[in-house]
Order: structure tokens, then sequence, then C-alpha cells
């Protein structure tokens, strides 16, 4: 039995209500619904920063193996990163021969954006030149995402393109064509909106992230 000096020390044991715990679930929640917008952003700008640079890194590729061989390189056969889709719908991708025989590049990067690898080929960055593809396709592509009058400007030697944030090849598709090596046609869209992207436009935004080499 408790002793008078016992029962003086005891204090009642106090908990949380329901409405206490309830306004700290709440605030939590306003905590993460206000943090993960900006983690989401960063996630994304991280993702384009990324695509840029790698981007960058296989145009100073591009230009080395100019150097060596007096031309850019061009995508051959399955060997080479082409990715097959249905039909006659082919994807010429970022060349293995800028690896091997000699290593102008250590690896080939997938796009950031598109990370797939399907039948042991990488889903790399679109890949396009004149020995490839029509230098007036070329002309038109370059005109068509930098926004320029349809009148103006020359031919690129070389493209490169990423899917950018939305996912979607929006500013043009390829159309295979026989006859070695193998020949690209490029299929533009109705309009000039879905051109390059601009973050200014929203960081979630359509448009591709588009490279040209001189």
């Amino acid at each position: 039995m408790p002793t008078p000096m016992d029962r003086g020390k005891w204090k009642p044991f106090r908990a949380f209500t329901l409405i206490e715990l309830l306004i700290v679930i709440a605030i939590i929640l306003i905590l993460i619904a206000i943090a993960l917008p900006n983690f989401l952003e960063a996630q994304l700008r991280a993702k384009v920063t990324k695509a840029r640079a790698e981007m960058r890194s296989i145009v100073t590729a591009l230009h080395a193996y100019h150097l060596d061989y007096r031309e850019f390189p061009l995508t051959r056969d399955d060997h080479d990163q082409v990715m097959h889709m249905n039909g006659m719908m082919r994807m010429p991708f970022v060349p293995y021969s800028l690896t091997t025989p000699v290593a102008f590049i250590q690896d080939v990067p997938l796009d950031v954006f598109n990370p797939r690898v399907m039948a042991n080929h990488k889903h790399s960055f679109i890949y396009v030149n004149a020995g490839n593809t029509p230098e007036m396709q070329l002309r038109e592509f370059k005109l068509r995402v930098a926004d320029h009058a349809m009148s103006s400007g020359s031919a690129p030697g070389f493209g490169l393109l990423s899917t950018g944030p939305d996912n979607e090849y929006g500013s043009m598709q390829m159309l295979m064509e026989a006859g070695p090596p193998p020949r690209y046609m490029m299929m533009f869209p109705d309009t000039q909106s879905q051109a390059q992207y601009a973050p200014t436009n929203g960081t979630q935004s359509a448009g591709d992230i588009v490279e040209f080499g001189p």
C-alpha cells in the first residue's frame, strides 16, 4: 500500500488528444505539399542539365571523329544502335563507331528521359547527319526547332535529339528507306509549335532538347 510520500510523487499520465494528433498530421501534409513540387522541379532541372551535358560530350566526340576521318560517323546497321519501331519506323541513335575501334567517347549514354535498353540496343539520343538524311531535311529540321524563317539558314553537319521532359519526339519522326547506308526520311509535325525545349516555358513543358553540329 503506497505511503503518503509515494502518493505525493505520483503524477497522472497525460497523452496526446486526437485533435492534437490531427493538427500535427495536417502540418506534416502541408509541408509535404509545399516541398514535393519543389523537389520534383529540382529533379527535372537536374535531368535537363544532365541531358545537355551528355549531348555536349557526344558533340565533342563527333568533332574528334570528324577531325580523324574527315566525315561524321554514320548509323549503318543494327550494331550501330538502330532501334526498330513498328513497320518501317526506325530511330537512328548515336553509333557505336564513336567508341570502337577508337574511343572518342567511353560509352554512348542513354537518353536520361527515355533510358531504355531493348534487344541489346540502347535508347540513346537520336543522331542524324547528311550521310543518312537528305541535307534539305536536315536544314528544315534545324530551322523548325530554331523557329527561323524556312528560307534562311544552312544544313547542319549533324543533329542530336532528346525527347525532353514530355518523353515524346515532338520535332520530327524518322522513316526508314532502302539502300546502304540506311537512309532516314524525317516526318515533321504540321505546326512549328512543337519545337525546342525551353525551361522558360515551364520545366515540364513540351519540346525536344536539340544540339546541332556545324
